[in-house]
């Protein structure tokens, strides 16, 4: 009869609660007036005095205001309204379930209870191929052939993969939909059942920007090349026969999704993603405090107030942050040595992330909205080991 759903009306009592509107100048939302007229008169005593002891006069104890004389049904579901701030689907469960199920004094809906949901049957999973991916890239390779001594091979990738879920090859099992509440559910799942594809975003794996490159050469020292290519038998065995060789990889960071702190606005077993308040916050590789801690974002506490929970019907939004990139380079040098006129052995040595770079593990600095600024986007490991190296003697015959 309003021409309102139940997600828009709820979240016009939410917004209120969140901006401290005062109960006794809250106006009436039809579609509460309309679907729950026997909440018109409840009065703060009916509210504060629960059979099991709880007092659900929430708006009045948070500072909200006490009801008025002749309260509408929409300002005295608001008492309780203010109970559960981004947790409004307990508060309709109070307003669905009979008194016997939820030990409360609360009326229901003109329809009675059960109307919206039914707690036994308000989390029932079922795989569907509704699911969308798309993978879009620039693609750009060099192979270089200069001469007998230098080959290499170049690779640069421009690229943008969108999904509703995916899984890095980097996370563990169970995981997989970029909030930490719903990764133990084993990904794709829908918040909102009317909007199945809210959480469409950037995919788990996806790296803007990758540059990978290989090359090996042959130093142009000793017989046959170009500097002392008449070197004597014994010259050769020092100047010649030596290999360096690398392999280089950098990406841009791969993205994050903020947690909502582990509250239940729209769906009542699994809890949605943040929702930006704003802008995105600015991002850095790897920001070291004054402390020495690694954090994702310059400031992390203006990055927490840069997001909000969801409100009612809502998902949040998937993947927004991107944490710090990867660069790694590995090296190797060879020298072979002639042992008479079949055989040879070839020393070796090579270093692991050459440079000593560290790149930090976006997955282990999950956001969360519960968090304390200080560790909100705190990196706790890192995608790289440190540097080592590793040295070989190669006899062949």
């Amino acid at each position: 009869a309003s021409h309102t759903t139940y997600f828009q009306a709820a979240t016009m009592l939410s917004k209120a609660a969140a901006n401290g509107t005062d109960v006794q100048n809250l106006q009436p939302i039809p579609y509460f007036e309309n679907l729950f007229p026997a909440w018109t008169g409840v009065t703060d005593s009916q509210l504060a005095n629960q059979p099991d002891g709880e007092n659900l006069d929430c708006a009045n104890s948070n500072g909200l205001g006490a009801l008025p004389a002749s309260p509408s049904a929409t300002q005295a579901i608001y008492q309780m309204w203010n109970c559960f701030p981004h947790n409004e689907t307990l508060t309709l469960k109070y307003l669905d379930l009979p008194s016997n199920l939820t030990d409360l004094n609360v009326p229901n809906s003109r329809l009675g209870p059960f109307a919206f949901y039914h707690d036994q049957f308000s989390s029932l999973y079922a795989w569907r191929n509704i699911g969308t991916s798309d993978y879009n890239a620039l693609q750009i390779t060099y192979n270089v052939h200069w001469g007998a001594n230098l080959q290499g091979q170049f690779n640069y990738t421009f690229g943008k993969s969108l999904d509703e879920a995916s899984a890095a090859e980097r996370i563990g099992p169970y995981e997989g939909t970029g909030g930490t509440g719903n990764d133990l559910n084993g990904g794709g799942i829908v918040i909102n059942s009317y909007d199945p594809l809210a959480l469409r975003g950037l995919s788990d794996f996806n790296a803007k920007h990758q540059i990978n490159a290989n090359l090996v050469y042959a130093l142009p020292f000793g017989r046959g090349q170009m500097f002392g290519g008449n070197a004597n038998r014994l010259l050769d065995e020092f100047i010649g026969g030596w290999h360096v060789s690398g392999i280089l990889r950098w990406t841009t960071g791969f993205p994050i999704t903020v947690d909502n702190g582990f509250t239940w606005a729209t769906n009542w077993n699994i809890e949605g993603d943040a929702e930006p308040n704003g802008p995105a916050p600015a991002t850095v590789n790897g920001y070291i405090n004054s402390l020495g801690n690694p954090y994702i974002f310059a400031d992390p506490t203006a990055a927490l107030n840069a997001y909000r929970p969801e409100w009612p019907g809502e998902s949040g939004v998937r993947n927004t942050v991107i944490g710090a990139g990867l660069f790694n380079l590995d090296t190797g040098v060879s020298k072979a040595f002639a042992i008479g006129e079949r055989a040879k052995a070839e020393f070796s040595w090579q270093a692991f992330n050459a440079t000593n770079s560290v790149s930090y593990n976006v997955r282990t600095a999950q956001p969360n909205l519960s968090e304390d600024p200080s560790t909100f986007g705190l990196y706790s490991s890192t995608l790289t080991t440190p540097r080592f190296m590793q040295f070989a003697l190669r006899f062949t015959f």
